[in-house]
């Protein structure tokens, strides 16, 4: 997919009802970004310094990890004097760790006097994990004070824009229609996954086509992103309102192998389940493997499937249990909220990734661990709470077998002398690991689904778990365990 970068107007005015977002403390890179900072007492100091063949410094603030970005207008507000030219730019790293700048301003001169300064930044950027507000001063000699800092974005005055499908996959050369509903508009800007356009609507009803050529597979070398994910959408620049849809592509071969398993009478039900789990089932939502279940039964009969992804990523077995019992020190967080508000036909808990992980101690010797015995002791716990709320089904599944390779490079990447590093994937973790969890689910009258046996001798695995760490799941990864668990719930009488 073409990298995005969009120049905003400065003085850009905000629609009525914006809302502040709370930013992280200032940052500096130096090695990366150069720059050397000062704290002063209405905000910091910025020196640009030499890398390489120019002087550059930059700072930068992190932004709220469950802020939706995608078609908002973001406004930032700032006093600041200092000599040379400053930039501003939004810095993003997405599920699948591409990192790039998805929106910046035009250059502003600086001056010796102060000046109030306003510019306006929209990022068209799917699945932002992490998303950096960075300010950038250039040339020798070149320092900023900066001040007064306010990033505001717009509170939707009225109903947010639906969308339907809200998700959609694609074939090869597949392109895709959603309606997006809009009442009481005419018109609406739109972004096709390549370009903006403007929609015009009847009755509120707008429809943008995907182009057929959005988020291919095509080639790249070894070890890099390929994406095979796309997102369009629209958004009102009056109200503040927007809604981006991902577009998920697949081979021929597995639209084939989804279209067949989708025809099994038993998927023609309706069937509500909540997933239990860490990064795996955290990361990429909008479009990861819990997304295509739920586009795959409802494609044929909308409202088929429901389901809730409460993953939370770094989870083992004795967090989950503590946040399912309240026990006290367990973190409040909003992905494991209201769980038992709604019934559920199945509960997914597909954990295990961070449980099996081996940490080296100083010297790099490993720690010895217990995680076959903590899993026999929370995992029963974790299955009796689920059933003092539900009735559902409660299915066990397997790790997978991540890219231990790549997950090896990851570790040796990551190692300081004098201290201790950690290593995922090792099969002499997981073997054992998967072997007890198939015990308790017997045990335990649950289901259980091996992801990991035929994860092992899986090819390509570099196009399968993200090349940067080995453990996350690129777009066919998502694809490989929707297609198992669509099985398993095919299977089911």
């Amino acid at each position: 997919m073409k990298k995005i970068l969009f120049l905003l107007a400065l003085s850009a005015l905000l629609p009525a009802g914006a809302a502040e977002i709370k930013l992280e403390k200032h940052e500096v890179i130096p090695s990366a970004w150069g720059g050397a900072m000062t704290k002063t007492a209405d905000g910091v100091e910025l020196k640009a310094t030499q890398l390489r063949n120019m002087f550059l410094g930059r700072v930068r603030r992190q932004l709220p990890r469950e802020l939706v970005l995608w078609g908002k207008g973001l406004t930032y507000s700032f006093r600041v004097c200092g000599k040379g030219r400053i930039g501003v730019f939004l810095y993003t790293l997405t599920s699948l760790y591409r990192e790039e700048t998805s929106a910046q301003t035009r250059e502003i001169a600086l001056t010796d006097d102060w000046r109030d300064c306003k510019v306006t930044l929209r990022t068209f950027r799917p699945d932002i994990l992490k998303a950096y507000l960075v300010v950038e001063v250039k040339g020798e000699g070149s320092f900023m004070r900066l001040a007064d800092e306010k990033l505001e974005m717009p509170d939707p005055e009225d109903r947010e824009i639906a969308a339907s499908p809200d998700f959609v996959m694609v074939p090869s050369k597949g392109g895709a229609a959603v309606e997006f509903t809009a009442p009481g508009r005419e018109q609406l800007p739109a972004f096709d996954g390549k370009k903006r356009i403007t929609l015009q609507g009847r009755d509120g009803v707008f429809t943008l086509n995907a182009p057929a050529d959005i988020a291919p597979w095509g080639k790249a070398p070894k070890g890099s992103v390929q994406e095979g994910v796309a997102k369009i959408g629209v958004w009102d620049e009056k109200s503040g309102a927007a809604k981006g849809v991902y577009v998920s592509r697949l081979s021929d071969l597995e639209w084939s192998v989804f279209t067949d398993i989708a025809k099994a009478p038993r998927l023609n039900r309706k069937i509500s389940a909540l997933v239990l789990g860490d990064s795996l089932s955290d990361f990429c939502r909008g479009f990861n493997y819990i997304d295509e279940i739920s586009f795959w039964i409802n494609r044929n009969k909308p409202g088929n499937f429901t389901f809730r992804n409460a993953g939370v990523a770094g989870f083992t077995v004795k967090q989950l249990y503590a946040h399912l019992a309240g026990q006290h020190g367990a973190a409040e967080l909003h992905r494991m909220k209201g769980l038992w508000n709604r019934k559920y036909d199945y509960v997914f808990i597909f954990l295990g990734h961070n449980d099996t992980v081996q940490y080296f101690d100083k010297a790099w010797n490993p720690v010895p661990h217990q995680q076959v015995k903590v899993l026999k002791e929370y995992m029963p716990k974790v299955i009796g709470e689920i059933r003092r709320h539900s009735d559902a089904k409660i299915v066990l599944v397997t790790p997978v077998a991540m890219d231990y390779e790549n997950c090896k490079k990851f570790a040796e990447s990551r190692k300081r002398k004098g201290q201790g590093y950690y290593l995922f994937a090792m099969p002499e973790n997981l073997v054992p690991w998967c072997r007890a969890l198939g015990e308790i689910a017997e045990k335990h009258a649950a289901a259980c689904v091996d992801l990991y046996t035929p994860t092992v001798a899986l090819p390509e695995k570099h196009k399968v778990f993200t090349p940067i760490d080995g453990v996350h799941l690129m777009p066919r990864g998502q694809h490989f365990i929707a297609e198992k668990l669509l099985r398993f719930l095919a299977s089911q009488p």
